[in-house]
């Protein structure tokens, strides 16, 4: 997990340096992490969970398993119940949100609650409206500004 969230730290960094003038503030780019929450090896979760915070990058954690779940290497059937403490202090850490999900079904519910505040909609909408209302509100005081200012009325 503190591998995936450096990379997607450094891929953000990428795209946004620092040096661009926003102070290195992130606002806009956030990290959905999805793991049991074990770490077996590489970096350290939280210790890249406050990158992220440093970075103002928050971290949305998936907590994905059961506490049930096993995995089997070389014969061997391994416990693997979900570190749900651990995906929790990452999210809490970064300043994200921290989230279950233990089925298919109930990772879509997540990725729909998530939706609103890791993704944006672009929308068009027309302008011309507002601009015909304003230049016909110009043209109307212009007319009487000029009938005024000239006493000519018709």
């Amino acid at each position: 997990a503190g591998d995936g969230i450096e990379e997607a730290l450094a891929a953000i960094a990428s795209i946004q340096p620092a040096s661009s003038g926003n102070d290195g503030n992130n606002e806009s780019a956030a990290i959905v992490l999805l793991s049991d929450g074990g770490t077996t090896t590489g970096e350290d979760p939280h210790l890249a969970a406050q990158d992220a915070a440093a970075a103002r990058v928050p971290i949305s954690t998936i907590t994905y398993g059961t506490d049930s779940g096993t995995v089997t290497i070389n014969g061997e059937v391994i416990p693997v119940p979900p570190d749900g403490a651990a995906m929790n202090d990452i999210a809490t850490t970064s300043g994200g949100k921290a989230f279950d999900a233990a089925s298919i079904d109930q990772l879509t519910e997540v990725y729909a609650k998530i939706k609103g505040t890791v993704a944006h909609d672009t929308r068009q909408s027309e302008l011309i409206v507002w601009f015909l209302a304003l230049a016909v509100v110009l043209m109307t005081l212009a007319a009487l500004g000029s009938m005024l200012w000239t006493g000519r009325f018709l």
